[in-house]
Formats: structure tokens, sequence, C-alpha cells
């Protein structure tokens, strides 16, 4: 795991390892109110250990570092393809964001995080000679601004609103597992204020990558009682 050398991280040692096992827990402090605890993890096609014992090893190992880090953001990530991790979505709240198989019709790479609204996940091509897709993940948060309009015009975002659209996000939420702000609240490791900031960061990420947007462009030539969705 190669770690940006201006976050500061260090590995995370548990009371319960599995032997045999190819996995490495990591703490990044991405600022100082924000951390991100993640599992690397590579499970092999014929491993020396149950598969059993692999999750009954993440799962205490997820509920350990809870009871520690309530407030974190989580990511077990890795090739896991021939493991059911359902328990981690379940029990953890939990969501899978690999989009698209990436071999052979199967996703092998998969990422698992209690916050799905702050990655944007992206599966390409590799750059390798290879028929494995690479997964591409980034940070929400992290997209730069955009320059300041002209004087003369601005720019407005208009969401879409069409038929098709609203289907794309009331599947979403249908779909989204929404355990971990319910456990969280149920167990008193996460405020109502603080569930209710997280709901509202998944609302606006729906938007964003779900519904999608257009950016219009206002200029003062335009007459003021039309608004940005009828330039749309």
């Amino acid at each position: 795991m190669f770690i940006r050398n201006q976050l500061q991280a260090r590995r995370l040692e548990f009371q319960k390892q599995l032997e045999f096992a190819e996995m490495v827990w990591v703490r990044v402090s991405v600022t100082e109110a924000s951390n991100v605890c993640i599992c690397l993890c590579y499970h092999p096609p014929k491993p020396r250990y149950t598969c059993a014992a692999l999750i009954c090893t993440l799962n205490e190992h997820v509920t350990e570092l809870l009871a520690l880090f309530p407030h974190d953001t989580y990511v077990v990530t890795g090739d896991l393809s021939q493991l059911n991790y359902s328990s981690l979505m379940v029990d953890f709240g939990l969501s899978q964001i690999v989009p698209q198989p990436t071999r052979k019709g199967n996703i092998l790479y998969i990422f698992l995080t209690n916050r799905p609204d702050i990655f944007n996940c992206h599966v390409a091509k590799s750059f390798l000679k290879s028929d494995l897709y690479a997964v591409y993940i980034n940070c929400a948060g992290a997209v730069t601004a955009a320059p300041a309009a002209a004087a003369t015009k601005k720019r407005a975002k208009c969401y879409n609103r069409s038929a098709a659209d609203l289907a794309r996000l009331s599947q979403f939420f249908c779909d989204y597992n929404w355990n971990g702000l319910v456990l969280g609240i149920d167990d008193g490791t996460l405020s109502v204020d603080q569930a209710f900031g997280d709901f509202i960061s998944v609302l606006h990420y729906a938007l964003e990558h779900v519904g999608g947007h257009r950016i219009v462009t206002v200029r003062e030539r335009h007459p003021p009682y039309i608004t940005p969705p009828g330039f749309a």
C-alpha cells in the first residue's frame, strides 16, 4: 500500500490475527477531523485458511476499530472475488461501489465503504497488457473548484428532472444501504445531527452522480424572468 507522504498514516495492529491471511490495515489522517481506516486484502484462489475464518477476522477487526474510531470513514478493498462478504455490508452498513466487472464478467476487485457518497469509482482498461481492468477511486470532495465567471454572465447548475432521471434516483435510494446510519444512531456512535449530515451528503451525491446535471450560462441579455432551467 502506497500513501502520499503529505498524509499521516500508521499501521493498525489487532488482537486477533489469521495465519497466512494477506491483509493490512492503515489509518490515514486526511485532516485533523477526517480519518480513513483502510483494509487492503488479497484472498487467493487456494487459501491456506477457510473463507469463514477470513470473514470472521474482518468482522472482528471492523468491530474493534468502530469501538475506537466510531466517526472514521472505513474502506475494505482488494481482490475478494471468491469471498462472500455480505455480512460486512449487513452488519456494518458497508456498500460495494465497483460498478462493472473487472475480468471476464466478474468483479474481482471490490471497494467496500461506509461512505459511498464521498467516493467516485471508475473501471477502465489497464495500461498493462492484461485481461484485468483497473479500478480507479477518487474522493468526491477533491474536485477543484471552477474559476469564477465573468461579471457579464453567471453559470447555474440545473439538475436533470426527466422521468428516467427520477427513476434512477428512486432506485438508488431504494438500493442504498442505510444500515450504517441506523446502527450508528442505535448504538450511540452517531448523534442525530451527525447522521442527518451524512444523510444530506448522500442526497448531494445522488443528485450529482445519479440524477446528473447540466451547467447553464445565463448572460445579461437574457430576460430576468426566465430561470436557468428554462435555458437548459
